[in-house]
């Protein structure tokens, strides 16, 4: 499991997204890729999330052959699927925790809160894109709450 997950994270880009993100913030400094490149726990905790909650949505089209962390899981420890599933959703929880810890130590850190903040909205738009089945193999469901956030937007 801890193979797969190695190879997980980085061959999905995961880690990658944030600092694409950080590059058009103009708060950018040397120092806040100075920090991701430490890989802090904040990161891998957003990774994982995104990673985990990819693995555990339901794919309507998943391969037989397809690695999961859930399949992975299963054939390392000898469990059910009900029973990794539930270990999974466990440690998406513990990488919330994780997060949110993250963010608290704020303070300590020499990155700004906006930059913290892309680790978390990107965990929070995988738990969107992947609660009800999964936008990538059927974003059509998902077409009202697209257009409401991007074209019919609630001004405040």
């Amino acid at each position: 499991m801890e193979e797969y997950m190695a190879v997980a994270l980085i061959s999905a880009g995961i880690t990658w997204f944030p600092i694409l993100y950080y590059v058009g913030m103009a708060i950018t400094t040397q120092a806040t890729f100075d920090w991701v490149r430490t890989s802090p726990k904040i990161c891998k905790a957003s990774a994982i999330i995104c990673r985990l909650l990819d693995d555990l949505a339901p794919y309507q089209h998943e391969e037989a052959y397809a690695a999961t962390a859930t399949k992975c899981y299963m054939k390392q420890y000898k469990l059910s699927e009900e029973e990794a599933r539930a270990i999974l959703k466990r440690q998406v929880k513990d990488a919330w925790k994780d997060i949110n810890e993250g963010l608290l130590e704020q303070n300590m850190s020499s990155v700004s809160k906006p930059l913290l903040m892309v680790l978390l909205n990107h965990a929070r738009v995988n738990v969107l894109f992947n609660q009800d089945g999964d936008w990538y193999s059927d974003p059509y469901p998902y077409r009202d709450c697209v257009s409401s956030l991007l074209i019919d937007p609630i001004v405040v």
